[in-house]
């Protein structure tokens, strides 16, 4: 009996799996379901990739088989434009160890990991049903067909090696200033990604100037970004009109243009001057004579009347810092008058200190009567300010006080405000 059941049982499980083999089902694993299309149809990858061990790959941006099938990036590095890098490349964004661009990746479309829906496309970090202006539904991505090498004129028309899509056309060469690198004309004296040569990447932080990577900085406008700092390239006579443009010695730059000074002349950044007699730049560029300073021969100094004292040349008879001489300062508000410390005619001494007692509230009228609270002086005697009524020893405005509400001692009821003299 026992022997009969388990015959069954074996018969049963043998016919479960010829059947699951006649229709096809598969065990449920993990993975791309583009890599395992590509397995079941290793001849059949879309435009852009590449069978690698049964699984359509991008060559360009894939760290298992970045640049080639099989050839792996090391842990931590990403695959940029097909080579292992550190960062990802100006432009592109490391998502799961590749470097995609967000505006234009089904599976990571303005973020990394925002796959677009069955029928969608990518267009400018978007999901939607159509491609943006110029660009073109390719393979289920958005390319703009004048300059993809994968797609070049229209889908599927790939470039080949060593030429680049110009206007829709593959091209052996590219226009004046242009190099093709991976298929697109770039110019390598300013593509992050190609500086100087095809194919050599900028640090992240860093941008091509003149074929070679600086660290990027942030500059207004007119300043450029030059070498790490920022340049205005209308003046500065290292980089005329342009970045590392340097003009040449005895030449100065102005508006962006290399320029020679007249005879007699030097040039001092962005203009011509007489190192003679120019106090600003006396004997050299950047020599100033300091204040009050002249310059005669090419030498500092001071004009008649005026003595140099550590700062400049001063006036001892009128400068409160150095009355009479060098370092003898006056009292705080004191003036210095024909080189004697003093108050001014208007002023009188209370303490340390020059006060006017016409207008001084902490002095009226003499040193050391202050008026009270709210109170002015003027002309020496204290009083309530224009607009207000002394209640109660208190200047208050009766027009809005409340304890004081159109007359002294009228106090608003609770609740209530006081609005033009009427509690309301």
């Amino acid at each position: 009996m026992a022997a009969a059941v388990l015959e069954r049982w074996t018969l049963v499980l043998a016919y479960g799996a010829l059947l699951g083999l006649t229709l096809g089902v598969a065990p449920a694993c993990g993975g791309d379901p583009e890599e395992k299309k590509a397995s079941a149809d290793a001849g059949a990858c879309a435009s852009g990739k590449t069978s690698c061990s049964g699984s359509c790959v991008d060559l360009a941006t894939e760290p298992k088989h970045c640049g080639g099938c099989g050839s792996a990036c090391p842990s931590g590095e990403v695959c940029s434009g097909g080579k292992c890098a550190g960062a990802c490349s100006p432009g592109t964004t490391p998502c799961a160890g590749k470097c995609v661009d967000l505006g234009f990746h089904q599976d990571h479309c303005g973020a990394c990991d925002n796959a677009c829906a069955g029928g969608e496309v990518c267009s400018s970090g978007l999901c939607g049903d159509t491609c943006g202006p110029g660009t073109t539904a390719c393979a289920g991505k958005c390319v703009n067909p004048t300059t993809d090498s994968s797609n070049c004129g229209s889908c599927g028309s790939a470039c080949p090696s060593g030429k680049a899509c110009v206007q829709g056309q593959c091209s052996a060469t590219c226009g004046a200033g242009f190099t093709p690198c991976a298929g697109q004309c770039v110019s390598t004296q300013s593509s992050s990604a190609n500086c100087g040569s095809c194919g050599k990447a900028c640090a992240a932080g860093q941008s091509c100037v003149a074929g070679k990577c600086t660290t990027s900085v942030t500059c207004s406008s007119p300043l450029v970004s030059c070498n790490g700092g920022c340049i205005d390239v209308s003046s500065d006579t290292k980089n005329c009109g342009a970045c590392g443009k340097a003009c040449a010695a005895g030449e100065f730059c102005q508006v962006g243009s290399c320029k020679s000074c007249p005879g007699g002349m030097t040039p001092c950044g962005s203009f011509c001057t007489n190192t003679n007699i120019d106090p600003g730049n006396c004997g050299g560029c950047g020599a100033a004579c300091g204040p009050g300073g002249i310059c005669a021969a090419g030498a500092c100094t001071c004009a008649p009347g005026a003595t140099k004292c550590p700062g400049g040349c001063v006036d001892l008879g009128t400068n409160p810092l150095n009355c009479a001489s060098c370092g003898k300062a006056c009292a705080p508000t004191q003036s210095c008058t024909n080189g004697v410390c003093g108050c001014l005619p208007s002023e009188t001494l209370c303490g340390l200190l020059c006060m006017n007692l016409q207008t001084d509230a902490a002095n009226c009228g003499t040193c050391g009567k202050a008026c009270a609270p709210g109170e002015a002086c003027n002309l020496g005697v204290c009083g309530c300010l224009p607009g207000t009524t002394k209640c109660g020893g208190v200047c208050v405005d009766l027009m809005f006080d409340i304890a004081n509400c159109g007359a002294c001692g009228n106090v608003c009821p609770a609740g209530k405000v006081c609005n033009n003299g009427v509690c309301s």
